[in-house]
């Protein structure tokens, strides 16, 4: 069920129109942030909270302050059909170093080509400091583009065989792999291949990319379209040095030393783009799924993974056919997730306005705690340490004082969590705090992965032992979340002051 809401703006002398659709059924609403694009591609977010998306036709584009600039930050000649303006990312450090990182496509005499280029944005202007990585196979179709930082501080990068599929199989070609590299675009010493940014092979066109919060990277990829079937679009758990079988394999087919896919589409078309684990604080019931905007498919797809088991517990369609060609889908600083459309691309049906940037919204609002955009820097992050939660009998799941009931014990007269590994302004990943203001995750091993939520401190604010946090309690591990909002108390086991605790 969906419900249309408008509701009127004023501001100065102006009256603007935003409409926002509720869709009960899921507990959001959708509004619009941006519309009148080209060809929305990839969106990021500088540590002030300015938006930065890339346009197909070549622009990198800004919306500061919820305004959308007029001019483009940078205009390019860009190259292919699908190729383009196409992948940005904000480096993690950028409030130290400006860094922006743009993937576009070229090209070059009769030939077409990709590159991945750092640039510095000062003051609203973008200027280019370093190519990093050149001559990547392009072509009309299947580009890749998709660039993101993962939780070991590396960048990621998709490519496409550029409609060459011995491309992918070929360790000699930059097409149809997943490539990761230092920002300064020096190959890390880790790599599967010695000396090469290839991190894994056998792709045709992977458009998405995204790390849980063990850092399990998941990616989505174009299935095939002609001589070798239909359909069979794919959702891969990627692992350094392996094989995911184009153009040997497709869906549930087997080979020796190749990777199946963790879900297929089997003869439904999604061809899903950009992708997102949701950890963000204010859709609780979202927390720890993952998000692919699909193209074809019109619709967001929602996944929920069981990753030790290599599988998966739900997945289903969500906005189908609300907004027609979704292109990326992130979490924005703000906590809410935000949507790329697609329709002006030649292949969708445009619709007024379009094309859009949206974010979903929670319909109740009940969770109010909103947090600064600005990420700490990757050396104020505390790291982990190891903790208690004290909480009030009544969320020990018992009536009465104690004995308590597992996973909780006593403790001079409180219900206490076991003993767990918490990150203080970050989430835990790899055994190691990754910047995420206003999460707060615990590794439970008693009670599988559990979350508390909360509005980051202001900056320069302290937490010790003893502080009281308003938190949101979400045991995401089971299959039906359960939400509890209490009082907690840490007590840390180091006896020491945190900062942004």
């Amino acid at each position: 069920m969906k419900i249309v809401l408008l509701v009127l703006i004023i501001s100065g002398s102006s009256v603007s129109p935003v409409f926002a659709q509720e869709y009960p059924d899921l507990g959001v609403k959708v509004e619009v942030v941006a519309d009148g694009l080209v060809i929305p591609w990839s969106i990021d977010w500088t540590p002030d909270g300015m938006i930065l998306f890339t346009e197909r036709n070549g622009n990198l584009r800004a919306v500061d302050n919820g305004e959308l600039l007029h001019e483009p930050l940078l205009s390019l000649g860009v190259g292919g059909i699908e190729g383009g303006m196409l992948g940005v990312a904000v480096d993690p450090n950028h409030s130290e170093n400006n860094f922006v990182y743009l993937y576009y496509t070229y090209n070059e005499f009769l030939s077409t080509y990709n590159k991945l280029v750092r640039y510095q944005l000062n003051d609203g202007l973008l200027i280019e400091d370093k190519v990093l990585i050149d001559g990547i196979p392009g072509g009309p179709f299947h580009d890749g583009g998709r660039i993101q930082f993962g939780p070991d501080g590396k960048l990621y990068i998709t490519t496409g065989e550029a409609g060459n599929p011995d491309l992918s199989q070929d360790l000699n070609s930059l097409g149809g792999k997943i490539l990761r590299i230092n920002s300064d675009g020096t190959i890390p010493g880790d790599n599967p291949w010695n000396g090469s940014s290839i991190y894994s092979i056998g792709h045709r066109n992977p458009q998405g990319i995204d790390w849980d919060s063990s850092g399990n990277l998941i990616a989505t990829e174009h299935g095939p379209s002609g001589w070798r079937g239909v359909a069979h679009d794919e959702i891969n758990k990627i692992i350094a040095g392996k094989n995911y079988g184009w153009p040997n394999i497709i869906g549930d087919e087997t080979m020796n030393g190749m990777q199946n896919p963790i879900l297929h589409s089997g003869e439904d078309t999604w061809a899903p783009s950009g992708a997102e684990f949701y950890y963000g604080d204010k859709i609780p019931h979202w927390v720890g799924k993952y998000f692919v905007a699909t193209l074809r498919g019109n619709h967001l797809h929602v996944i929920d993974f069981d990753l030790q088991n290599n599988s998966v517990i739900t997945n289903e369609k969500i906005f189908q056919d609300e907004f027609g060609r979704l292109r990326d889908v992130q979490t924005g600083p703000d906590g809410f997730l935000y949507i790329l459309t697609s329709n002006q691309d030649g292949r969708g049906s445009p619709a007024i306005g379009d094309d859009k940037i949206l974010r979903v919204l929670p319909l109740d609002g009940a969770i109010s705690n909103t947090y600064s955009s600005e990420i700490p820097s990757s050396e104020s992050i505390p790291s982990c340490y190891d903790a208690l939660l004290v909480t009030d009998y009544a969320l020990c799941h018992v009536s009465d004082p104690p004995p308590c009931n597992d996973p909780y014990f006593e403790q001079d007269g409180l219900c206490i969590v076991k003993k767990a590994t918490v990150c203080e302004v970050g989430m835990l990943q790899n055994n190691k705090c990754v910047p995420n203001p206003g999460f707060f995750r615990v590794d439970d091993p008693d009670f599988g992965s559990q979350h508390l939520l909360a509005g980051q401190p202001a900056s320069g604010d302290f937490r010790e032992s003893g502080d009281g946090l308003n938190l949101l309690y979400v045991f995401s591990s089971l299959s039906l979340v359960g939400i509890v909002v209490g009082f907690f108390v840490f007590k840390k086991l180091r006896n020491k002051k945190s900062k942004h605790g």
